[in-house]
């Protein structure tokens, strides 16, 4: 006997922009992600013809003076966007020492190995003696 799940109704949460999130740009200006509560909820029929499924958007990257626009568009003050650029600045020093530390630690393992590998007795097949059985 097969099994089957079939699923009738789908929910969709819509988010606006805000704030942080989980996203902070590479290069400049504050981060911007989804608000933490959702501003609209929908609810879809998946049993209907799926004219649902052809809206289609792009997830894209916002430019710095985008960002800034969609927070004052927030309602958050100017002053209030300079502090997230400068904690998103903290939050990118931060990441580039970490970075840093990471590869100096790497870097000291090389030369660890290196170094080992140097002292090192270098062995050839005559100090081998499963080699010097197979040749006699």
């Amino acid at each position: 006997m097969t099994k089957r799940l079939a699923f009738t109704t789908a929910t969709i949460y819509v988010f606006d922009l805000d704030h942080g999130g989980s996203a902070l740009p590479a290069d400049t200006g504050p981060p911007v992600g989804l608000a933490r509560h959702h501003s609209r909820q929908e609810r879809i029929d998946l049993t209907s013809p799926v004219s649902w499924a052809t809206k289609r958007s792009r997830v894209r990257k916002f430019d710095h003076n985008e960002r800034m626009n969609l927070l004052k568009a927030a309602n958050y003050s100017m002053k209030e966007i300079a502090a997230f650029c400068f904690d998103a600045i903290d939050i990118r020093k931060s990441r580039l020492a970490t970075l840093d530390e990471i590869e100096a630690k790497r870097q000291a393992r090389r030369r660890k190995l290196i170094h080992n590998a140097r002292r090192l007795p270098q062995h050839t097949a005559d100090d081998c003696p499963l080699e010097q059985d197979t040749k006699t």
